[in-house]
């Protein structure tokens, strides 16, 4: 789910995203064992090619709750 972009630096974009995966507990990140995960993060965006992509991720902290 796409929760919103904003203006980030240099002209770039940040697109606040979310998802849910769902996994067995051995596939589960080690320090979050859940079967259900509700993740949030932000993307960098950066123009390239006449269109918006995803930027490398430099490390953002990834927000997460269980299901």
């Amino acid at each position: 789910m796409l929760y919103r972009i904003e203006p980030g630096a240099q002209g770039t974009l940040r697109a606040l995203v979310g998802f849910t995966s769902t996994q067995s507990l051995d596939e589960a990140p080690v320090d979050f064992p859940e079967k259900c995960i509700h993740w949030r993060l932000v993307l960098p965006m950066k123009f390239e090619h006449g269109s918006y992509r995803i930027d490398t991720v430099d490390g953002t902290a990834t927000e997460h709750d269980k299901c």
